[in-house]
């Protein structure tokens, strides 16, 4: 491989990720991980967002895809959270992310507050808690 192909590749990684966080569900997924601080299970995020599993599902392969989260199993849940990486690009994006105000998320956030507080030692035990 030339230098020229190494540096393209690179490039549409870089496009790719930016492609990944610039859809409203995705982004609001970010954000909600940058605000738990600890691994949420896919009922939380549906929950908050109002989406169905499917397309949280969906929107979170695409996100894990790109590098941007990682997946763990946690006896019947799957427990996602933002990678953990040293990359410079990633902590930049990351870190603009975490700074769009929070009015913007205020909803979801205030539902995110709500099912953390219904963990017991830590873990999501009731699933989807809908209205």
């Amino acid at each position: 491989m030339n230098i020229w192909s190494y540096e393209k590749m690179k490039m549409e990684k870089y496009t790719e990720i930016f492609k990944t966080v610039g859809e409203k569900t995705r982004l609001k997924i970010v954000k909600l991980l940058l605000k738990s601080e600890v691994p949420l299970c896919v009922c939380e995020i549906m929950d908050c967002l109002k989406e169905n599993q499917t397309n949280i599902s969906k929107h979170l392969k695409i996100l894990k895809y790109a590098g941007i989260v990682e997946e763990k199993r946690e006896g019947k849940f799957v427990m996602y959270s933002l990678t953990k990486s040293e990359d410079r690009f990633l902590l930049s994006l990351l870190n603009t992310i975490n700074s769009i105000p929070e009015n913007i998320f205020k909803e979801e956030i205030e539902c995110l507050k709500k099912r953390l507080n219904l963990r017991e030692n830590g873990k999501c035990v009731i699933g989807i808690r809908r209205k």
